[in-house]
């Protein structure tokens, strides 16, 4: 299978592409195929990842997660680690960790520091957040539902956005009335910035 994906990577298929091609061979079922084409191209890069890694003298590696709702709990509790290049364990301590996986990994120099920043998912919108931020961070500010403030101020930028566009459709009086409705939202202390 992972000759097939390579082939196929090398080709310039995307993965319904893919997927296809391997469900007319073993009558898998599409998803079944999408689930195994997913998870075999974030095995394919990661072992890539590891042999430059391996190359360029690189002894540790760092976890990566993605910092969204859908990432799985194992992926989760992973994010940040550094491991030693010596013991990475795909499906343990490198990804893919299960089927679907989303989680990559980087290097790993100790004293470089992380300063820039990494995108971050909530509720559809993208996040630039410092790079440093773990999932248990991301979680913690963005998606519990006791800090209900981060929630709220995506959710109303994201709606004042939405009603801007629209007002071109509305009547002066409509578009009047949105306006001052919007202006009293942006002074409130409920969109911070």
């Amino acid at each position: 299978m992972l000759f097939f994906t390579g082939s196929c990577i090398h080709q310039g298929l995307d993965v319904r592409e893919m997927s296809r091609r391997i469900n007319d061979v073993m009558s898998s079922g599409y998803k079944n195929a999408v689930r195994l084409v997913r998870t075999e191209m974030n095995f394919v890069s990661n072992q890539a990842a590891a042999e430059s890694f391996d190359e360029a003298g690189i002894l540790y590696y760092e976890f990566i997660a993605v910092l969204d709702n859908r990432t799985s709990k194992m992926c989760q509790s992973r994010d940040g680690e550094v491991y030693p290049m010596s013991e990475k364990s795909v499906g343990f301590n490198y990804p893919p960790l299960h089927p679907r996986c989303r989680s990559t990994v980087a290097p790993y120099v100790e004293g470089s520091g992380r300063l820039g920043s990494r995108i971050a998912k909530v509720n559809g919108k993208r996040l630039h957040v410092p790079e440093s931020m773990t999932y248990s961070e991301f979680k913690e500010k963005y998606l519990t539902a006791g800090n209900k403030t981060a929630l709220s101020n995506i959710n109303i930028e994201s709606t004042l956005k939405k009603m801007a566009a629209q007002l071109e459709k509305l009547t002066p009086e409509e578009a009047a009335a949105i306006r001052n409705y919007t202006q009293v939202l942006e002074r409130s202390e409920l969109i911070q910035r």
